[in-house]
């Protein structure tokens, strides 16, 4: 095996390097963004459909994420305005992202940070959901050649060689991955966030595999922002510094709105796009700098998924608590969102609104 690495992969793999960074990097655009492409806006209106399955134009989701990073922000200023914080909100971004209290020492502190998280709302998973998936988690770091890719890591769920979900934290350049953000973030990667919707549907051998394992993005990443909404409601963030991190992750997820249609759409450059997100993200240069060429570059419209998914599923919860009134269930809710696996948007409401109807003809409990 080592032989057949040597002599025939690793060429090979070399050569393909070689190529990119010679004569194909010589013909690369300097421009980025579908725009700049004949059909590139048609393109790109394709992939917004693909990746969130909702009608939306670039121009309504442009101004949707321009809207929400305001809204995000004012509640930031109340939030600084009620810990006593009397400097400008670019002072207290340095504060956050420079203080030693909130440099991890090691990757080892950075991974007791976000099981802590965990450790809180254990207990409490009962009162919010009906079913939990079977299969345990944990949180391990990223390989050293892989964490120059991802800006915060990626959970894995389990596979026929390991029983367990795994998020795996990128435990580089901690200087540059504040700890005060770690509630969010866990929160969104592994409970109540992606090990519980991937797992539950995984395991949920009444459905179809396709229905276990559709890929439908703006459910299944909306459902881990809801998370960490949700996770605010269960009492996982302990002090304004946590509720302080759930405003600038809010505030991360809206503005990905406003950079992807941005890129796309409306032509925006690099430059650009970077200095509106140093302007408003409450992210290290490094995180930026990995974030825009994502956008730019990676897979465009995939980020819309976030936030579109989340208001959608925040809707639909507002939507069931005004029909049932004193007889809403959380519980029963998050079931009729997780037990029917990844369904579109538009599939999704009709599925809850279904369920609606079905828990009004039920009596109510004595």
């Amino acid at each position: 095996m080592r032989a057949a690495i040597e002599t025939e992969i690793n060429p090979a793999l070399q050569s393909l390097v070689d190529y990119v960074a010679g004569d194909y990097a010589k013909k690369a655009p300097e421009k980025v963004g579908l725009s700049q492409y004949p059909g590139g806006q048609e393109f790109y209106r394709f992939l917004i459909h693909a990746y969130t399955t909702l009608d939306m134009s670039p121009a309504e989701i442009h101004q949707l994420g321009l809207a929400a990073v305001q809204h995000d922000e004012e509640q930031m200023a109340d939030l600084r305005k009620k810990m006593g914080y009397k400097g400008t909100a670019a002072e207290f971004r340095k504060f956050l992202l420079t203080d030693p209290r909130f440099i991890a020492k090691s990757p080892e502190e950075f991974r007791d940070r976000l099981i802590s998280y965990v450790k809180r709302i254990e207990p409490k998973l009962g009162l919010y959901f009906l079913h939990l998936p079977k299969a345990g988690y944990t949180t391990e770091r990223l390989t050293s050649g892989l964490e120059s890719a991802f800006t915060f890591g990626l959970y894995v769920p389990p596979s026929d060689g390991q029983s367990t979900g795994i998020y795996y934290f990128n435990g580089s350049h901690l200087e540059a991955r504040p700890l005060f953000k770690a509630g969010p973030l866990i929160t969104h990667e592994l409970i109540p966030g992606h090990h519980f919707q991937l797992n539950l549907a995984a395991e949920n051998r009444s459905i179809s595999a396709f229905r276990r394992f559709a890929p439908f993005p703006a459910y299944t990443e909306g459902w881990a922002d809801y998370s960490s909404q949700l996770a605010s409601e269960i009492g996982t963030y302990a002090d304004d510094y946590d509720r302080y991190a759930l405003l600038a992750q809010n505030v991360h997820q809206s503005l990905r709105m406003v950079v992807d249609t941005g890129f796309h759409d409306f032509g925006w450059s690099l430059e650009k796009a970077t200095e509106y997100m140093r302007e408003h993200e409450l992210e290290s240069d490094i995180q930026i700098q990995t974030e825009a060429s994502r956008y730019s570059m990676g897979t465009p419209a995939q980020a819309l998924a976030y936030k579109l998914g989340s208001n959608e599923m925040l809707r639909l919860r507002a939507k069931a608590q005004k029909a049932l009134g004193k007889r809403f269930d959380i519980r029963q809710f998050h079931a009729w969102i997780l037990d029917s696996g990844p369904l579109p948007l538009e599939v999704l409401d009709r599925h809850v609104s279904w369920c609606i109807e079905q828990a009004k003809k039920e009596k109510p409990a004595q």
